[in-house]
């Protein structure tokens, strides 16, 4: 469809399998629970779910949703994608700055979000398939925010004592938390537990 709406709970626990849509927002819960949904591309939306509502829930437990694109988003809301698990192949623009709680139990594998500047507590909470996660200019990380992601590997981060915040437990298997240059002896003061992972961000 095109225009610039689709209403609240418009799809919720439909048969629906795949979407494509030049509509500007999709209303609040506009997709809950429609397990068949496969497949998502809103290439000029702007909000999931309403702008003053903070609850947006668009996807929430659409769990064979595999794929999904956004060109334009510039906010993601908490409980956006939970239990997604199927999802593993993600599009999120440049544009994108503040992701809230969006991704909770969900299958994604990794983050890429260059002009990020701020991520909710909680956001990739027990996201077990998330890897990589590239943030290099983020100034504001929440607690727990990749609490029991248990398979997380890299991280590339742009602020100074991020690493006590993660959420951040003994059993993951992180192996390498890239922090700017200048804040690499006070993060590894800071966060000595992961001392030997923490490292200036290449090429810096």
């Amino acid at each position: 469809g095109s225009g610039y709406w689709l209403d609240d709970n418009a799809f919720r626990s439909t048969g629906v399998v795949a979407v494509e849509t030049n509509l500007d927002v999709l209303g609040w819960g506009a997709f809950v629970d429609c397990s068949s949904l496969v497949y998502i591309s809103a290439s000029n939306c702007k909000y999931l779910g309403r702008n003053n509502n903070r609850y947006t829930h668009t996807f929430n437990g659409c769990t064979s949703l595999r794929n999904a694109y956004f060109s334009n988003l510039s906010y993601i809301g908490p409980y956006t994608f939970f239990s997604c698990s199927s999802l593993s192949d993600v599009y999120l623009p440049e544009c994108l700055l503040t992701v809230e709680e969006g991704f909770m139990n969900c299958g994604i594998q990794s983050v890429y979000l260059p002009n990020c500047s701020i991520i909710d507590n909680n956001t990739f909470e027990a996201c077990s398939n998330l890897r990589e996660v590239y943030l290099p200019v983020c100034s504001s990380i929440g607690a727990s925010a990749f609490w029991r992601c248990g398979n997380l590997e890299t991280m590339v981060l742009g602020y100074s004592g991020v690493c006590s915040g993660l959420g951040l437990t003994s059993y993951q298997s992180i192996i390498s938390i890239y922090v700017p240059l200048e804040w690499v002896s006070e993060d590894k003061s800071q966060y000595s537990g992961r001392a030997s992972m923490i490292f200036p961000i290449p090429h810096e």
